[in-house]
């Protein structure tokens, strides 16, 4: 009998913390794919929002920010509808209250991406669970 205990609980043990360990790391790192494409999300818009002289760069800037927000828009609708508001507050902007509009609309993209992105698990379950439940 203890030599099926001595296999058995370490066994055990191995498989339970390769399983523990696989869910941490797919969390962490879909995490670190959801923060590279919020920042360059924000810098296909500061590069819009700069006035690039080359229409070429405009246009590579504008197809970013497109991809960018179907990409948000199949992740999380928090953070897409904030980027939203952002991009059109941003096509919109030409006096300075509608800079300042700019600049509420990037604080709450950038607040909403360090929600969506967290990697406590619990948060993360909730901020689904309402969102589905918007929808």
């Amino acid at each position: 009998m203890s030599n099926v205990a001595d296999i058995a609980i370490p066994l055990i043990t191995g498989i339970g913390g390769l399983l523990i360990g696989a869910g941490f790391a797919r969390v962490t790192s879909r995490n670190d794919q959801r923060r590279q494409q919020y920042a360059a999300g924000l810098s296909a818009i500061d590069k819009l929002t700069s006035g690039a002289t080359e229409p070429s760069a405009a246009a590579e800037a504008g197809w970013c920010v497109i991809e960018i927000g179907n990409w948000l828009e199949l992740d999380s609708v928090p953070v897409s509808n904030a980027f939203k508001l952002l991009r059109r507050e941003m096509q919109a902007s030409s006096t300075p209250e509608s800079d300042a509009k700019v600049a509420a609309a990037r604080v709450r993209f950038i607040e909403a991406a360090r929600k969506s992105s967290t990697w406590r698990l619990t948060q993360r379950f909730w901020l689904q669970a309402r969102t589905k439940r918007l929808n």
